[in-house]
C-alpha cells in the first residue's frame, strides 16, 4: 500500500470516527431530553436530566472539535507536504528545543521539528510549544513529562 493511501486511509477513518462521536452526544442529548420529558413532574430526574442536557451540548463540541482538529494536524504532519510520503519517526524526523517558557503553573518548550522526506529529500520545518511540566497547587510540586516521548506523539506511527 503507498503511503498516500495510507494518507487518504487515515482521513476517512478520522471522518467516520468523527461522525461516531458525532451520533453518541446526539443520542445522549436525545435521551435525556426525552427522559427529562418523560419525567418532567419528578423534579430530581427531570433536573438531573436537563442538566446531562446541558451539559452534553457544551461538552460535545468541544470533545468533537478538539479530537478532530488534533488528530489531523497529527495526521498531515506525519507526511510530506509535497509527496505524501510517510516520515518514519526514528530515520526522518529530527527536533530540538529551541527555548523554554515558565509560568507559575507550567514550563512550555518550543521544539524545532525537522522532517526529511525519504522521497522527494525535501526538508519540512515547524515548531510545536509542549508543556513539559505543570504545577499542582494541591501538593505544591510540578510534575514534569518526559519530553522524548512528548515529542513521539506528535506524528502518527
Amino acid at each position: 500500500m503507498n503511503d498516500n493511501n495510507t494518507k487518504d486511509m487515515l482521513l476517512k477513518q478520522l471522518k467516520q470516527t468523527k461522525l461516531k462521536i458525532l451520533i453518541v452526544f446526539i443520542m445522549i442529548a436525545l435521551a435525556s431530553l426525552i427522559i427529562g420529558l418523560a419525567f418532567g413532574d419528578d423534579e430530581n430526574i427531570g433536573g438531573t436530566l436537563g442538566v446531562l442536557f446541558i451539559a452534553d451540548l457544551v461538552i460535545g463540541p468541544i470533545v468533537y472539535f478538539s479530537y478532530s482538529k488534533n488528530r489531523k494536524k497529527q495526521i498531515m504532519r506525519s507526511f510530506c507536504p509535497y509527496c505524501s510520503a510517510k516520515f518514519d519517526y526514528d530515520e526522518d524526523i529530527s527536533w530540538k528545543e529551541v527555548s523554554k517558557t515558565s509560568s507559575p503553573s507550567k514550563i512550555t518548550s518550543n521544539v524545532l521539528f525537522e522532517c526529511d522526506c525519504p522521497e522527494c529529500e525535501k526538508t519540512t520545518k515547524f515548531y510545536q510549544n509542549i508543556n513539559t511540566a505543570i504545577f499542582d497547587s494541591k501538593t505544591s510540586s510540578w510534575s514534569y513529562y518526559d519530553i522524548d516521548l512528548l515529542t513521539n506523539n506528535i506524528f502518527i506511527k
